[in-house]
């Protein structure tokens, strides 16, 4: 995975970064770690995507330091292009209104491995969050996906939800 961006925080320090210019029609995978050589223990707590007047998508990181000593770390990107790895929502655009959150379940036929889970907004200016998804492996072989999104923009805005998966 390539890096997209480097930084330093401190024992308990957590910090949003942003990069912008992504293609909407692709599903980013995000990842943090130490920088090679480093010792200590970062996560991405959150990841937020806003839609942007371009037509392109800009998404917020808050990267959390949750050793005990400061850490150098880099953030790390791959696109989940091809067609069998990333699906939408069958159910469509949701609307929250600034501020709301709603708790959602995603029922899968199967059970795979979930890399990725973003709000992509449909108007320019919206910005969501989602939480990390809690599973749940069915008698079945199938899975559901329990998580939340939240609008943390200014007004209310309609997003529609895409996964990576393996």
């Amino acid at each position: 995975m390539p890096v997209q961006f480097t930084g330093s925080l401190d024992p308990g320090q957590y910090e949003v970064w942003t990069t912008y210019g992504w293609n909407r029609e692709f599903l980013m995978e995000w990842s943090v770690r130490p920088r090679p050589g480093q010792i200590g223990e970062v996560a991405l707590r959150a990841l937020a995507v806003e839609a942007t007047d371009d037509g392109t998508l800009t998404y917020w990181l808050t990267v959390w330091n949750v050793g005990q000593q400061s850490v150098d770390f880099e953030a790390l990107y791959s696109a989940v292009t091809t067609a069998q790895n990333v699906i939408d929502d069958p159910s469509g655009a949701y609307t929250l209104g600034a501020g709301g959150t709603l708790g959602l379940q995603w029922d899968l036929g199967v059970a795979p491995t979930l890399l990725a889970l973003v709000a992509i907004p449909q108007v320019t200016g919206a910005v969501f969050e989602c939480s990390t998804p809690s599973v749940q492996l069915n008698a079945d072989g199938t899975a559901t996906y329990f998580f939340t999104v939240t609008n943390t923009g200014a007004a209310t805005a309609s997003f529609r939800l895409r996964a990576g998966l393996t």
